[in-house]
């Protein structure tokens, strides 16, 4: 698919109907606790990774560890797969501060595959960009006879606390291609020593692909869910227990059909079956409910704010042409000029624009620690179909509680921003497509460093430098810039 630009909301026309041995493995089951009988995420194939920041000490400038090699460039560094062919980064700049350093860290994921066997094996790369250290650790690498379904669970989740990376790890202690198991673990990236948390066995079926799983941010929970079975396990990480939910949040290929919020402790779900959008929480409990509509919608269903106090619905006229972006047969991407704020509890508010006729508005993001500020992005489309391209686009920063709106001039560099606000945007189940944002409420100005990135935190000593993440259109790079 092409993709334009400028940020574009994904709309889409979619009809909604209908290492260790067994004796070791036993032992640790016997702690767990089942208490309830009731498509692969697209990879982007990224070979380097570029740090583009102060040069690191020549004595620095050729380092070679396990598949990968740092090299040095004009701006800092970039450390490169030696093996590109089989790599995919599939979570890409993983960032905290631990031990008073910065590191990012970076999920790398290889699949060979010789007859009708398929070795699948994830590695950490942790990288220090303020001296160019960077070390390798294996999370797993396990003989299995297809790699489809492990591949969508078998990764990694976020951060426990500021310095070990939770995972779900795929094993196979038999070697025998059809018997592999899931595990709970954690990664100390800075001594690369792994520890066992929950082993999962025969809880997780080996026969369903999952949707996107998720990390609660008190890090207490991690729930896993079955594309297709529909079934939902809620994995509490300190008790050690699994609970499956009596709910079933089945998916439609090839779409994910939740928009999990920023704590995770809510999510939305749009149920085909029965056509209705539907608020749970983690115990399956259905905190409101709204019945589909006859209008398109966008695609995730539910974007939340980075607060989580709010979702944002979009709609717009049904097969109307003005508004298509991309028409590729079995896909249609719209701009969108309706929306609605659910709040936590799935009450709605809408808002009327000032919008002449042609124009179209998404929200571009939330201002960073502002509470429910957003920026607003109004635009029309020219040109033909598959070839879309935006112009007089227009920012506005609404407050949803009151209702407010503050009017932006774009300014040519960050550099104009007195006191800049970056603008972030909260994604669940899929990564769309973002620029890099930032704002200065006061100036009332904005500007654009990015069209496609996203910003990062804790990188850096310095509280008040702006670090972000460029992603090259052309070039297949991730750029980690300050």
């Amino acid at each position: 698919m092409k993709k334009l630009a400028g940020s574009v909301l994904l709309i889409m026309i979619l009809t909604l109907t209908s290492c260790t041995n067994a004796e070791d493995e036993n032992a640790e089951q016997a702690d767990v606790t089942l208490q309830a009988e009731a498509s692969a995420t697209p990879t982007k194939s990224i070979p380097s990774l570029i740090v583009d920041a102060t040069p690191v000490p020549s004595s620095n400038e050729s380092i070679t560890m396990e598949s990968f090699q740092k090299e040095m460039t004009d701006s800092g560094f970039q450390i490169k797969a030696l093996d590109e062919d089989s790599m995919y980064i599939q979570e890409p700049f993983i960032t905290t501060t631990a031990d008073g350093a910065s590191y990012s860290v970076h999920i790398v994921r290889k699949i060979k595959t010789d007859a009708d066997e398929t070795i699948m094996s994830r590695e950490a790369v942790v990288v220090n960009p303020d001296n160019g250290e960077f070390h390798v650790y294996p999370l797993y690498e396990t003989l299995m006879d297809d790699a489809y379904n492990p591949d969508s669970v078998a990764k990694a989740y976020g951060f426990l606390d500021d310095r070990h990376l939770l995972f779900v790890s795929v094993i196979n202690d038999r070697k025998a291609a059809k018997d592999y198991a899931y595990r709970v673990e954690k990664l100390d990236i800075l001594t690369g020593e792994k520890k066992r948390i929950v082993p999962l066995n025969d809880v997780m079926p080996k026969d369903d692909h999952f949707a996107n799983g998720w990390l609660t941010e008190d890090k207490t929970t991690l729930m896993l869910n079955g594309y297709t079975t529909g079934q939902v396990w809620s994995i509490q990480l300190e008790k050690k227990t699994i609970n499956r939910s009596p709910v079933q949040v089945k998916h439609d290929w090839p779409f994910f059909m939740t928009s999990v919020s920023p704590d995770g402790r809510l999510y939305w779900y749009a149920d085909s079956e029965n056509r209705l959008y539907k608020l749970l929480n983690l115990e399956g409990d259905v905190i409101a409910q709204i019945p589909f509509g006859s209008q398109d919608v966008a695609y995730p269903f539910f974007q939340w704010s980075t607060s989580g106090n709010f979702a944002v619905f979009y709609e717009t006229a049904k097969d109307r042409s003005d508004n298509v972006i991309h028409d590729e047969g079995e896909f249609t991407v719209r701009a969108m000029d309706k929306a609605t704020f659910f709040d936590r509890n799935g009450n709605g508010k809408r808002f009327a624009f000032d919008m002449e006729a042609g124009h179209y508005f998404e929200v571009s993001g939330w201002l960073e620690g502002e509470g429910d500020l957003a920026l607003l992005k109004f635009y029309q489309l020219k040109g033909a179909i598959n070839e879309r391209r935006l112009e007089n686009v227009r920012y506005r920063i609404l407050n949803v509680i009151t209702g407010e709106m503050i009017a932006l001039n774009q300014a040519s560099g960050i550099e104009n921003l007195t006191q800049p606000v970056r603008v972030v945007a909260y994604q669940s189940s899929v990564d769309v497509e973002k620029p890099v944002l930032a704002v200065d409420p006061k100036q009332k100005l904005v500007v654009a460093l990015e069209d496609s990135g996203r910003w990062v935190h804790g990188v850096s000593a310095e509280s008040n430098r702006l670090d972000w993440i460029g992603y090259g259109k052309s070039d297949g790079k991730a750029t980690f810039k300050v």
